[in-house]
């Protein structure tokens, strides 16, 4: 009598967890039909809105393209695991600029005008002397200092301009919680 009930009572817990893993599942798709939709349309508003948004940025007076614009989608698959590695979900630019002036004084001319549209500083964990970043709702703008040549005449400098939309960025959070650690 007792095999017999131990026997029901893991058939009956079998079931159960069959149930739940198949709960589960379901849930998991209804989640992903409900913000595929949502993925898509904004990372598509994002798309269009790129391209103007390096426009207002700018590049310093006398500044000549190394490399132009390159524009790619990817998906976060490298650093998010799940039901979204293959779902693209960002859109990033970048283009590398050859600026008359110094570092300094290039860096302190982005520093004005993103400050100016509404960007913030992005406070890293690690600051870097390599990377300026900003970042302004689900964007992040990283200002890369590749060389520079202040002996020069005039001076310049080369500059990666990385601009990068991403679904999953929560850059305000994180950027205070990089302050916050920092401050203790």
């Amino acid at each position: 009598m007792i095999r017999k009930r131990s026997s029901i009572l893991g058939l009956l817990f079998l079931i159960v967890v069959g149930l739940a893993v198949a709960g589960l599942f379901v849930a998991q798709q209804r989640y992903i039909r409900y913000h595929l939709p949502l993925i898509q349309a904004q990372l598509t508003n994002a798309e269009a809105k790129g391209g103007e948004m390096l426009e207002r940025i700018g590049v310093p007076a006398g500044s000549t393209v190394i490399s132009p614009v390159d524009r790619s989608i990817y998906s976060s698959g490298s650093t998010r695991r799940g039901m979204w590695s293959n779902t693209p979900c960002a859109v990033k630019w970048t283009s590398t600029w050859d600026v008359i002036g110094t570092e300094d004084e290039t860096l302190d001319w982005y520093r004005q005008r993103l400050l100016g549209d509404g960007w913030e500083i992005y406070d890293q964990r690690i600051p870097g002397k390599l990377q300026t970043l900003y970042w302004k709702d689900k964007w992040l703008l990283t200002i890369g200092h590749n060389v520079s040549f202040p002996m020069d005449h005039p001076p310049h400098a080369r500059f990666e301009l990385l601009l990068i939309w991403d679904y999953w960025h929560q850059l305000e959070q994180t950027s205070q919680d990089n302050v916050e650690k920092a401050s203790k």
